[in-house]
């Protein structure tokens, strides 16, 4: 009997509820993979906060899931455990591959190595403090070049990838994100929505995205004076460093009233938000795909 192909998922980015996009890549795609193909052997190698989450969300029926002793934000051990622990983990396992879902990977992979790149916008527009940009922008590159293949999100994301980080275009495959609607019984009714975050019988503009200067809610907060006083506008989303200028912006222009900051939103909660708003805004100044324009 042939042996079951053994694939080890890199999740070290994982911190549940702050990762944006990347989380939501993981949480559609390993479960879609264990129901598409049952014959894989799926092995999760992620943070210790992100194995407790994904354990508690049920994840062991259909995956292991590893705890590697990193969290997100501490940096030198989550280089440590990426680089060092990562490789020895996929040797162990026998890993046949090692996938790393978001463009941070091992330099030395110990296995053939498949990397995830989702955007270079990190290193064209002001997201992250110079130190982090260019330690990021260092250890993506090097491991996008020793990988065995890479993944874009889309054809426009692979180009910009390409030019930046001098790769070969050919070595991509264009693998576009997926969004599985939620039923409307499980999305939160729209009055609980409206108590919940004070919108009264506003008309609500509603902006999904993490708090950070590339996705440019400034421009939302700045054009609120402009529309009518029965608009609210909701921005959901991790609460970066950035909220904290947008909310002095907001009240600088004394249109905090008219402003909502929401964080993190369970699935029933978000689509809740998206059947209760007028119109979406995606005021996003660079994105690799983004995903809120396809929710």
């Amino acid at each position: 009997m042939p042996r079951r192909t053994n694939v080890l998922l890199n999740a070290l980015y994982l911190a549940p509820g702050a990762s944006g996009g990347p989380e939501t890549y993981l949480r559609g795609l390993v479960p879609a993979l264990a129901r598409e193909y049952p014959d894989l052997r799926l092995t999760v190698a992620t943070t210790r906060s992100g194995a407790r989450t994904l354990q508690a969300d049920g994840w062991e029926q259909f995956a292991r899931v590893l705890s590697l002793p990193c969290e997100d934000g501490q940096r030198a051990r989550r280089q440590w455990a990426e680089q060092v622990l990562l490789p020895r983990t996929a040797r162990t396992a026998r890993a046949d591959i090692v996938h790393s879902l978001a463009s941070l990977a091992p330099i030395y992979p110990a296995t053939r190595a498949v990397v995830t790149l989702h955007d270079v916008t990190f290193l064209l527009r002001r997201t992250f403090g110079r130190a982090t940009t260019l330690g990021m922008g260092l250890l993506v590159t090097a491991a996008a070049r020793r990988a065995d293949r890479l993944i874009a999100v889309s054809a426009a994301a692979r180009d910009e990838i390409s030019s930046v980080l001098g790769i070969d275009p050919t070595r991509f495959d264009v693998v576009h994100h997926g969004h599985e609607p939620v039923v409307a019984s499980a999305a939160s009714p729209a009055p609980a929505i409206r108590a919940r975050y004070q919108l009264g019988d506003a008309r609500v503009v509603l902006c999904v995205a993490a708090k950070r200067p590339h996705k440019n809610q400034e421009l939302l907060i700045r054009a609120s004076r402009l529309l009518d006083p029965d608009v609210v506008i909701v921005l959901a989303g991790h609460a970066e460093r950035y909220e904290s200028t947008l909310r002095v912006l907001a009240g600088e222009l004394g249109v905090g009233d008219r402003v909502r900051f929401i964080g993190y939103l369970a699935a029933a909660e978000l689509e809740g938000l998206w059947r209760t708003c007028e119109c979406a805004a995606f005021p996003s100044l660079g994105e690799g795909f983004g995903l809120p324009a396809a929710e």
